[in-house]
């Protein structure tokens, strides 16, 4: 075995319920004298107040006034739903209105076609992937059996905490199937989200000259909350590296190419997000657990 496991970390428990914050399965609510505003209905725990009556101009007009007033206003209701009755029951015209215009097609002609169905969005949001545009090289990190017939080459970011929850899930996928499946690691750092993504990823490539590529990305993984410009350095001396010529490494950006070809190789192969993988020339968007994994494999390997 080439991977470490890293030490269980002690959580809190999660099952304290915290007024006004979420839980893992549920939304306390302050209680109304805890807060004022929206969130309490906007009465700040003031329910049993009593209001002052407001009275109404009708509360001071004489009985026989009010009462002709009440006949007219009534008879000007009666006349103007009798108005917008027979307005509804009139033909209605053919000319295409408000955003029908928008849809409406028309013909060489120049005539109004029926208006073009809206698209129902089956299919739109599918990455258009390319399995070819991915190459293999002798600078890939390989692990697993090198001329395993299955191939899984995952584009990810040390980053993304999607590729934190998937990174397990495909190491037992290895762990399980020896001789069957390699696994390649190529990077796709989202610097724009995570500014620590593509130094970890050159500092990988330096850990990777010593020969603990995959070991280095294990801890990463692990301890993906300390990550910072400073914990690379921290990992190399933990797992026993050089650590002179990691840092000689790291700060003089060698891989820096590498990891920008790798990222540009993902692009080309469709991939938009992390972690994005393709088994054989199946593409897998997310982070799938094992099950789904296996699934895959299996399928592949019985066409073999």
């Amino acid at each position: 075995m080439d991977h470490q496991h890293g030490s269980s970390m002690t959580q809190q428990n999660t099952n304290e319920k915290i007024p006004g914050q979420h839980g893992t399965d549920h939304c306390d609510t302050p209680k109304k004298d805890e807060c004022c505003g929206s969130g309490c209905g906007g009465d700040c725990g003031q329910d049993s107040e009593k209001k002052e009556e407001k009275k109404t101009p009708m509360d001071n007009m004489h009985p026989k006034i009010a009462f002709f007033f009440g006949l007219t206003l009534g008879v000007a209701l009666m006349s103007a739903g009798g108005f917008f009755s027979l307005l509804s029951s009139l033909p209605q015209t053919a000319a295409t209105t408000g955003s029908d215009k928008a849809l409406a097609v028309v013909d060489n002609n120049g005539n109004n076609q029926a208006p073009s169905p809206a698209p129902t969005g089956d299919n739109n949001n599918e990455p258009s992937v390319n399995a070819s545009a991915i190459k293999i090289t002798n600078q890939d990190n390989i692990r697993g059996d090198k001329n395993a017939p299955i191939t899984v080459v995952e584009f990810s970011d040390l980053q993304c905490p999607f590729c934190k929850r998937f990174h397990p899930e495909v190491q037992k996928l290895i762990d399980n199937n020896p001789g069957k499946v390699r696994w390649i690691y190529k990077h796709f750092p989202l610097e724009s989200i995570h500014p620590y993504a593509k130094g970890s990823a050159e500092a990988s490539e330096c850990a990777g000259e010593q020969g603990k590529h995959w070991e280095f990305l294990d801890k990463v993984f692990q301890n993906q909350a300390l990550l910072s410009n400073e914990y690379p350095a921290a990992v190399a001396k933990e797992l026993g590296l050089d650590t002179k010529k990691f840092d000689t490494c790291v700060s003089s950006r060698k891989y820096s190419q590498k990891v920008a070809a790798d990222a540009q190789m993902g692009e080309a192969a469709g991939v938009s997000g992390t972690p994005g993988t393709f088994i054989n020339d199946i593409y897998i968007s997310g982070a799938k657990p094992y099950d789904s994994l296996q699934q895959i494999v299996d399928s592949l390997l019985a066409k073999k």
